[in-house]
């Protein structure tokens, strides 16, 4: 009698970048289906890199294409990994790549499978189990009690069963203050439950509201902009839990959001796209604050008393308390993963390998549940895992960076197709869209500094018609290898050009002067503020990303006659 089986089946349709992903799937010899032995404490072959492949962010699905490409340099010192999917029509492929491709893309594949592996599979699950408690190990720093941490105790006490919670409020040395693990915590235990009642969303305010007279105002506004305002008209309400818990929220010059930066700080990202970014992020808050104010939409909603002022610093102060603690949750009620600001829940910090699971909603108790996904000894500190955000999203966003990604930290690359103004331009438009073998977007890294697809790009800009239309008939791949002597020439003259100009743009003069002053200090004491340290950790990675650039174009430039160009025939940007 043959051992039970059961089938476990890999979905693309809803997954980012679908297309490439199949393609990498493709040739890697990776399966869609796989047959689970219920016996068997193994997983099939393939299903774990299927997984890791499935779940690459944008910037690792790049890397692992380009490392597909014959030839691809990569000074990880990647390894030859034979990959086999199994099943009929089974093939392998020998590929220079590395799968999971990161720390955040491992635990994607964990989470999956503690998701996907069904009860009946048990010793497969028990596996994963001991593999995804080793993984699931952050590290805690030493720490002591929060000054209000009985404070928090009685807050969670008056509002939180009493069942429903297993945290206490401490500060850690690198952290700073953070939830621990108030008892040892199993894996699947919950850690903490806050009843939805105590949960504010965008659409909880609406509902309030509905059917004033404002109620169509209050239906155009982004949500964040709703949610900020449910923030602020909660805290004021006398008797919410939200004016008692608003003592444990930071104050507007402790917001770690961009929209807090200093003048010095904004300089100090001079030259990047980060720097506009928040710039746009403060003057969109202003617009949304004046709007709010001219309608008389925050009068109505916050104080019903049109001689009171509603200060831009007090919206701001909210805007950035949502951007920096509201989670994603998904409710259940067909509107997808919405923000929502969780008491107690905000003061999760963030890690790769944090051991809880996202926050989930149980229609049962009518809750946002935080389970772990590990055993967690008590006094641990217990952290969520925010997404495979890049540094720069980190930095905006947070205030902080992922110290383990931070080597890996990629610049972005703009390469549009040219304007179909002729023939061969259209014919270089086709090219660069078909397949998605030449993106649009591209990213260099320390580890990847000149990679294969940025130079098929420009290749394939830089070639006249006829050229482009000999390489497409000979069947040349042009991110694996030049299309003749002369316009490999004009394609590492182009990149020396374009990585020159977006290095000599970056504010603080070499990485060296950036890594002296993250060492000396330029403040009291010898110690930068910690907003502007972090800023210039993330500028000196992007500083090392783009020297080890230019290093490989002198390198690889000195074999081609370097004629130069002015790369007008591709719009291309940092």
């Amino acid at each position: 009698m043959a051992d039970a089986t059961v089938s476990l089946s890999i979905e693309l349709d809803d997954v980012a970048h679908a297309d490439e992903k199949a393609r990498v799937l493709d040739a890697l010899g990776l399966a869609l289906e796989y047959e689970l032995d219920l016996s068997s404490a193994e997983l099939p072959a393939g299903l774990r890199d299927a997984l890791a492949v499935v779940t690459l962010s944008e910037v690792e699905l790049y890397a692992v294409a380009c490392a597909l490409v014959g030839g691809a340099p990569d000074r990880r010192g990647s390894h030859e990994a034979k990959r086999t999917a199994g099943g009929p029509g089974e093939r392998d492929a020998t590929r220079a790549t590395t799968l999971p491709a990161s720390m955040r893309n491992e635990r994607a594949v964990h989470v999956q499978l503690y998701h996907r592996l069904p009860t009946a599979a048990r010793a497969m699950r028990e596996g994963a189990r001991r593999r995804r408690a080793h993984f699931m190990r952050p590290p805690t720093a030493p720490s002591e009690a929060d000054p209000q941490a009985a404070e928090l105790a009685a807050f969670m006490d008056a509002h939180l069963p009493a069942d429903a919670r297993a945290v206490e409020l401490r500060v850690f040395d690198d952290t700073g203050r953070g939830l621990a693990s108030a008892r040892d915590l199993g894996d699947g235990d919950c850690a903490l439950r806050v009843p939805r009642s105590l949960v504010l969303t965008a659409a909880g305010l609406r509902a309030r509201w509905c059917g004033a007279p404002f109620e169509a105002q209050l239906a155009a506004l982004a949500d964040e902009t709703a949610l900020a305002l449910a923030l602020l008209a909660a805290c004021a309400m006398p008797g919410s839990c939200w004016r008692e818990y608003s003592n444990f929220l930071p104050t507007d010059w402790q917001m770690p959001h961009c929209s807090s930066w200093s003048g010095a700080e904004l300089d100090a990202l001079a030259g990047t796209a980060v720097a506009d970014e928040a710039r746009g992020a403060i003057d969109a808050l202003r617009d949304a604050h004046a709007a709010l104010v001219s309608t008389g939409l925050a009068t109505a909603l916050l104080c019903d008393d049109a001689t009171i002022a509603f200060p831009f610093e007090r919206f701001r102060w909210a805007a950035a308390a949502v951007a920096t603690r509201a989670l994603l949750v998904d409710f259940g009620d067909g509107q997808g993963k919405v923000g929502a600001l969780v008491p107690v829940a905000d003061m999760l910090n963030h890690h790769t390998r944090a051991p809880l699971a996202s926050a989930s909603y149980d229609e049962t108790t009518d809750s946002i549940v935080f389970s772990a996904l590990a055993a967690v000894p008590a006094g641990s500190q217990l952290r969520l895992f925010y997404g495979p955000l890049p540094g720069a999203e980190l930095l905006l966003q947070y205030g902080f960076l992922d110290d383990d990604a931070l080597p890996a930290e990629a610049v972005r690359f703009d390469v549009e197709p040219p304007d179909a103004d002729s023939d061969a331009d259209a014919l270089k438009k086709a090219v660069l869209l078909a397949c998605g073998r030449y993106t649009a977007s591209h990213f260099v890294t320390a580890h990847s500094p000149c990679p294969p697809r940025l130079l098929g790009a420009l290749r394939v800009c830089l070639l006249d018609g006829p050229g482009l239309a000999a390489s497409l008939a000979s069947g040349i791949d042009l991110e694996a290898a030049p299309a003749s002597a002369a316009n490999e020439a004009m394609v590492w003259s182009a990149l020396g050009q374009l990585v020159g100009q977006m290095r000599a743009s970056l504010a603080g003069g070499s990485a060296a002067d950036d890594e002296a002053l993250l060492a000396g200090g330029a403040g009291e004491g010898g110690v930068l503020p910690h907003a502007l340290a972090t800023i210039v950790r993330w500028r000196l990675a992007q500083k090392r990303a783009l020297d080890a650039a230019l290093e490989c174009v002198e390198r690889e430039g000195r074999a081609v006659d370097a004629d130069a160009t002015d790369g007008r025939d591709c719009r291309i940007s940092g």
